[in-house]
Order: structure tokens, then C-alpha cells, then sequence
């Protein structure tokens, strides 16, 4: 039985290591019970492989510096069981000590999963294992170097970001460089701390304040990233000049993608607005366009401007300038505007409708397009310009469509529902009149369907609520074209029409009296159907039949009436 030899720690103790799981006769060895570390060194190099796990995690947690200890885990980390070596590499991580992570940076070399795992463990250590991996970074081969600054980038220290800045300086780097500045741009862009993004912004825009005129393009190009992964208002003036025409297309696309995050004085915007004249859209006009996203544009030299980008050849360009002036209220913008109204492309027709839609000085312009128009595609090209300027049009210029609109309802055109989009949002003291003369003119004329499509502009305009002349109208032109139907008197919209007149105290009687166009047959219809309701409508119906009866005593229709007065017990 073995005594308990060491009691100031628990864990150095011989039931101590064997509470942490180690089984192995070391522990019954003498000279365990005189020095504890050399046990567990005797363990990591006789021990089974889970007697060295067991070994290795115990040196982990207890940190000690030994020479023995660090040798005996570094020639575990190189040469011992592949599923050992990762516990003999955290050990010597735990231990960070110089010795410790020489032993570690020699399995760099060798690639492979060990070698993530060392990479892995001497980026925890921060910038205290820095300067061992810089000077082995000096001395090795290409692959480690790469290796070397991916765990360097992980540290974020201040040595690490300005060794891979130099690296980035150096112009014979090459992959090299593209390497570490893809590692050290994610690592960035993933920090949130508020104090290592300070850190980070002063060491980066102190190397592009002091770039060199030697060193590579893309030195600027990954300076400038790495300012935008961290940057704050005051690299607003960093990106605005590097954006300038002094330097190359590639440093400009980086700046003008940040400046889109920035809010942009009136004068810095228009300078942007110069930059669409550019040839080069991918580096220069595209960036440029995004950061011109919520540009307002006012002033006449800037129209001027707009103008002129009109005859760019991209596109983009085009639809930017036609927004642009979208935002003028003048008859100039809106005859530069008018023509892409005809464009081929979609995008622009609807951005060009979109600026005409809100300029009034517009509206003659594109009346004239809607009147000239000779077939749907040319009528349909000012529509949605002019409906949105509907309820601004003057009366004799809702005359005029109203006059076009009535010669197309009665030639069966089609594009006569292109000017109904628009004569729906027409104001109603204008429109209602001359629609109710003209659907009355065609009813007189037994041309019911087309005076009801008149009517149907109406029905269903900007005033959504109709008032008694126009649901009477449509009423008996509905009943007059379909007939009789009493099988559906349930669901017969003529009766519902009059139902809502006269629980508007709409003068009903009175008109129908004044109707020449309705026959006997027709009043007959209505009297019978609202003798069979309740309240007003049937009072309604009695007063009808009544008056059929006093005005055509010798009609048949008069004997049907009186018989039915009589079946309801009003006779």
C-alpha cells in the first residue's frame, strides 16, 4: 500500500494523480514518491497511450517549465501516436514558454491535420508567441510562412498586423502576401471590440499615411480594406481621397464601396457624380453608383450634368441620370425625360414614367403622346406618367380625353382601357358630368353595352362612392340591355342599384316618370319586385304600380299590376 507522501496539493499527491485517472506502475516507483514531475515525464515516455493522454492533460493544467517536461512533450508532440500528439501540443501550448513553443514550431513543416492543430493553439497564445513565430517566419520555407502568418493574423497583435503589413510592402512576396492579407482581412472583419479595432485602424492608416511609391498596387488596395473592416467617421476624408482621379481604377473601387456606408456632404456627392464619365464601370462607375444611392440632385448645373450623362453608353449610367432629373419639377427635365418613355429597355421606361409621374409640367407633353398614339404599345408608352398626374389635370384637358376616350367606346378599341386607367383618377367635378352626358347620349341611341363601359369609369374611379345620378344610370342601362330576369330578383344588381337610392332619399319616382325609354313591360318589373320587399322599398314598389296603372289603365301590364297590388293586400 502506498503512504501518502505530499499533502500541501492534493493534486501532486500519489491519490491525487490517481483521482485524475493515471494507472501506471511509475506511481509505485520510488522515485515518484520523491520528484512527481519525473514520474509523469517516465509516463509520457514509457507510459501506454493513454497513460501519455492522461500524462499530457495533467502537464496542461500544471504549466511547470521544466526542461524535462517541455522535452518529453515536444518529443511526444513530434514522434508519438497521431491521436496522442494533439495532447502533447496543448500541453506545450498551456506551458508557452520559450523552450515550450520551440518545440512547436518545427512541426509546422510538416503539413497535415497535426500541423492545424499547432497553428490552431499558437494563435490562443496572442501576441506573447508573436515574436517566436516572426523569427521563424525569417528562416523557413514558403509553405510554413503561410502557415505562419494565417496563425499571425489570428493574434491580431500589433508586431503580427505590422510584420504581415511588411510582407503586403514587399513586392516579391506574391502568393505570400495574397495569403496573409486574405487571413488578417477575415480576422479583422470579425473583431468587435470597439478597443482592438482602434488599435487596429491606427496601425493600418499609419502604413497607408507612409506608403511607399515602390511598393505593389494591391499594398494600397489590401490598406484600404482593412480600414473599411474597422473603420469609423473619421476615415470618411481617407476614402474620399483616395477615390480621387489621382489614383488607380482598383484603389478607387475600394474607397468609393466605403464611402457608400458614409453620409456624404452635398459637395463630396457631386464629385462622386463626376466620376460616372469614367470608362472604366467595374472599378469606378459601379462603386460610384452605389454610393450615389439616395442622391437627391437639385440645381441647374447639376441638371446640366444629368443631361449630359443621358448620352453615356452603360445603362446604369442612363437610369441614374433619368432618376436624377425625376427629381425637377421644370418643362425641361421633362422633355429631356419624355423620349425614354419609348425605350427598349423596361427599367428605363419605368424610371423615365416614374419622373414624369411627378412633374406637372409634363402633363401637356404626355397628353399629346396619349391622343397621337395610334395602337396600344404607342397610347400605352405615357399611361402610367399620365395617371399618376391625373388628379392635376385642368378640366378642358380631361375634356380632351374624355372627347378620345367616347370615340374609342364606340369603335370597340381596345385602347380604350388605357384611357380609362387614367380617367379613373381624374378629378370627379370634371370627369362625372361629361361621362354621364355621353353614357346618357348612347343609352337615348340603344347603344347600352358601350354606355355602360362610359359608366363603368365611374363606377369604379378615385371616388369610390358613387352618388345617385351615376348608380341610376347604370341601373336602368342594365336593365334596359339584359331584360327581364324575376328568377334571379335575389341577386338582381338593379334592384340592389334603386335599394341604395332610395335609402338614400333619392328622387326615384320622379325620374323613372321622366324616362322615355323605359316601357311598360319595364316598370312593371321593378313595381312587382319591390312590392315583395319591406319598409321603403315596398312603399316604393306600391307608388310605382300605382302610377303604372293611373297612366296605362288599359295596358295588360296595368291588369298585372292591380292584380298584384291586391295578392299583397295594397288594393
Amino acid at each position: 500500500m502506498i503512504r501518502r507522501s505530499y499533502t500541501r496539493c492534493r493534486t501532486w499527491s500519489t491519490n491525487g494523480f490517481r483521482q485524475c485517472g493515471l494507472r501506471c506502475s511509475c506511481l509505485d516507483r520510488p522515485h515518484f514518491m520523491k520528484d512527481p514531475l519525473a514520474g509523469i515525464v517516465a509516463m509520457l515516455e514509457t507510459g501506454g497511450p493513454e497513460q501519455q493522454v492522461a500524462a499530457a492533460q495533467v502537464l496542461a493544467w500544471l504549466k511547470p517549465r521544466t526542461a524535462s517536461v517541455v522535452k518529453a512533450l515536444g518529443s511526444l508532440a513530434a514522434r508519438g501516436e497521431a491521436f496522442v500528439q494533439p495532447y502533447a501540443v496543448e500541453a506545450l501550448g498551456a506551458i508557452g514558454s520559450s523552450p515550450a513553443l520551440a518545440q512547436l514550431i518545427p512541426l509546422l513543416h510538416v503539413e497535415g491535420r497535426l500541423r492545424d492543430v499547432v497553428a490552431r493553439h499558437l494563435s490562443k497564445l496572442g501576441s506573447s508567441g508573436e515574436s517566436v513565430l516572426i523569427r521563424e517566419f525569417e528562416k523557413t520555407d514558403d509553405d510554413t510562412r503561410i502557415v505562419i502568418l494565417e496563425v499571425l493574423a489570428q493574434t491580431r497583435g500589433a508586431t503580427a498586423i505590422k510584420t504581415i503589413l511588411g510582407v503586403l510592402k514587399n513586392p516579391t512576396t506574391g502568393n505570400i502576401g495574397e495569403s496573409a492579407a486574405k487571413h488578417l482581412l477575415n480576422e479583422v472583419q470579425a473583431t468587435t471590440d470597439p478597443a482592438e479595432q482602434a488599435a487596429i485602424r491606427s496601425i493600418v492608416l499609419s502604413n497607408l499615411k507612409r506608403s511607399p511609391q515602390k511598393a505593389p498596387l494591391s499594398y494600397r488596395v489590401h490598406l484600404l480594406e482593412l480600414v473599411n473592416a474597422v473603420k469609423d467617421d473619421s476615415c470618411r476624408g481617407v476614402f474620399v481621397t483616395h477615390s480621387g482621379t489621382s489614383h488607380p481604377p482598383e484603389v478607387r473601387a475600394v474607397a468609393l464601396r466605403a464611402l457608400a456606408d458614409f453620409e456624404l456632404t452635398p459637395a463630396q456627392m457631386i464629385k462622386v457624380v463626376g466620376f460616372l464619365g469614367h470608362d472604366d464601370f467595374i472599378h469606378v462607375v459601379g462603386p460610384s453608383l452605389e454610393v450615389l444611392t439616395d442622391f437627391v440632385p437639385s440645381g441647374a448645373p447639376m441638371a446640366n450634368t444629368l443631361a449630359q450623362l443621358l448620352e453615356m453608353p452603360r445603362p446604369e449610367v442612363r437610369v441614374f441620370a433619368l432618376r436624377g432629373l425625376g427629381n425637377y419639377r421644370t418643362l425641361s427635365a421633362a422633355k429631356l425625360l419624355m423620349p425614354f418613355l419609348a425605350s427598349p429597355h423596361a427599367q428605363v421606361r419605368a424610371v423615365a414614367a416614374e419622373g414624369l409621374g411627378a412633374n406637372p409640367e409634363a402633363r401637356p407633353g404626355l397628353i399629346k403622346l396619349l391622343l397621337e398614339g395610334r395602337d396600344l404599345e404607342e397610347v400605352g408608352r405615357p399611361v402610367e406618367a399620365l395617371a399618376a398626374l391625373a388628379p392635376e389635370l385642368t378640366r378642358l384637358q380631361v375634356k380632351k380625353l374624355v372627347a378620345r376616350f367616347i370615340k374609342l367606346v364606340e369603335a370597340d378599341d381596345p385602347v380604350r382601357e388605357l384611357f380609362q386607367r387614367v380617367l379613373r383618377r381624374t378629378k370627379a367635378e370634371f370627369v362625372m358630368p361629361l361621362l354621364l352626358e355621353n353614357a346618357k347620349r348612347l343609352r337615348q341611341k340603344r347603344a347600352y353595352g358601350e354606355a355602360l363601359r362610359v359608366l363603368q369609369v365611374l363606377a369604379t374611379g378615385a371616388d369610390a362612392e358613387m352618388n345617385g345620378d351615376v348608380r341610376y344610370e347604370i341601373a336602368v342601362t342594365t336593365l334596359l340591355k339584359r331584360g327581364h330576369v324575376p328568377e334571379t330578383s335575389e341577386g338582381d344588381s338593379v334592384v340592389g342599384h334603386f335599394c341604395h337610392l332610395i335609402d338614400e332619399n333619392y328622387e326615384l319616382l320622379a325620374r323613372i316618370k321622366k324616362e322615355r325609354v323605359l316601357e311598360v313591360s319595364d316598370v312593371l318589373y321593378l313595381g312587382q319586385r319591390f312590392v315583395e320587399r319591406h319598409d321603403a322599398d315596398r312603399g316604393f314598389g306600391t307608388e310605382l304600380l300605382n302610377w303604372l296603372i293611373k297612366k296605362e289603365p288599359e295596358a295588360k301590364e296595368s291588369v298585372q299590376a292591380m292584380q298584384k297590388l291586391k295578392v299583397e293586400g295594397l288594393a
